[in-house]
């Protein structure tokens, strides 16, 4: 299992990214200097055979959720939305998103009586009923890449194009990044930490960086650099003592905060065809990723400990999209080609 090259940084450069709104004293300590390597070692294997239960359908599959804890499942078409039975395909529902709704970031609200649907923008997107695919209302804040404190008194997004924080409940400025070229965000559960990942600073092919920040002082802790590409997948365990990257080039690092290190990596796709998609389980033991090529699709579940691959499933074209039902060892994938996987991950297990 490889460290990643920590660098002592001298300087603190891109400390918290500008001086912002409400930011406290600045740490003493400058932030950690990491740069990801190219190559690594092979991940490991101990796959098992998984079942799974295949579902086809006539258009794209843009976006899957598991809204609650039955068996039904939320599934984005190209101009549609279908509810169905995960398990029999049968529809209970279907409806027309709005035409601001952005299909490819559907999920759930934290009840499951809402499937919701950001928009790429701003004040774009709605909510609607799980039980009837009914339209509830309109969505307005923040676009999709945002991310709630756990208390709920600070909103991480995108305004003017840099990553930010917000008061939710006056829309007030509280801290401005300076960072821009954003691809994704997120809250530690705990309320410990923040992390932004945005494009590199070099042209003309910048690579990606990831900057994780205290989220007391607002100060940058620890910055990744990555040459290969942004990572566009983050994702905190449950217990918020790791952080789950992965790079659209398909490269996925657990990182440990008790460590400031790596603690495994792997890549998704050796053959370099992408990865679409990521998704932590809800007891963050497996990490699912999927990809693949207008030919051919993958979904793949890793050991999120060991960063060993566990179980794989091929589906005709690149997977898009995956969803973890909420309570039992299910994983739904879905492919450009129209078809759904459900797959019982009870052997992974």
């Amino acid at each position: 299992m490889l460290g990643l090259i920590g660098l002592a940084a001298s300087c603190a450069e891109d400390k918290a990214g500008g001086a912002g709104h409400g930011t406290s004293a600045a740490a003493t300590d400058a932030p950690i200097m990491v740069v990801e390597p190219d190559r690594i070692e092979n991940a490991g294997r101990s796959v098992v055979q998984v079942r799974a239960t295949l579902h086809q359908f006539d258009d794209a599959v843009n976006g899957l959720s598991f809204p609650d804890e039955s068996q039904l499942l939320a599934v984005a078409l190209n101009r549609e939305v279908i509810l169905i039975d995960a398990i029999s395909a049968k529809e209970v529902s279907r409806f027309k998103p709005c035409q601001s709704c952005s299909t490819v970031h559907i999920t759930r609200s934290d009840d499951g009586l809402q499937i919701l649907m950001p928009g790429r923008a701003r004040n774009t997107g709605a909510a609607y009923e799980t039980a009837s695919g009914r339209k509830l209302r309109d969505l307005t804040g923040p676009d999709h890449r945002a991310a709630y404190s756990p208390d709920r008194t600070l909103l991480l997004s995108v305004a003017d194009r840099q990553a930010v924080l917000e008061d939710p409940a006056s829309g007030g400025l509280v801290w401005e990044s300076g960072v821009t070229k954003i691809g994704a965000v997120a809250y530690a559960p705990d309320g410990s930490r923040f992390v932004i990942s945005a494009d590199g600073d070099s042209a003309p092919r910048p690579g990606g960086k990831v900057l994780i920040y205290d989220a007391i002082t607002r100060e940058l802790d620890t910055r990744i650099d990555y040459a290969r590409g942004s990572f566009n997948h983050v994702a905190f365990s449950p217990g918020s003592e790791r952080l789950i990257l992965g790079s659209y080039k398909s490269r996925v690092v657990v990182w440990d905060f008790g460590k400031s290190a790596a603690h495994c990596r792997f890549d998704s796709d050796g053959e370099g065809n992408g990865l679409r998609i990521l998704k932590l389980s809800p007891d963050g033991r497996l990490i699912a990723t999927g990809g693949g090529t207008d030919r051919w699709g993958y979904a793949r579940v890793w050991d999120a400990e060991t960063c060993t691959l566990r179980a794989e499933i091929n589906l005709q074209k690149r997977v898009g999209s995956l969803s973890f039902h909420k309570a039992e060892p299910l994983l739904a994938a879905g492919s450009w080609s129209g078809e759904i996987a459900i797959i019982d991950l009870s052997s992974v297990q």
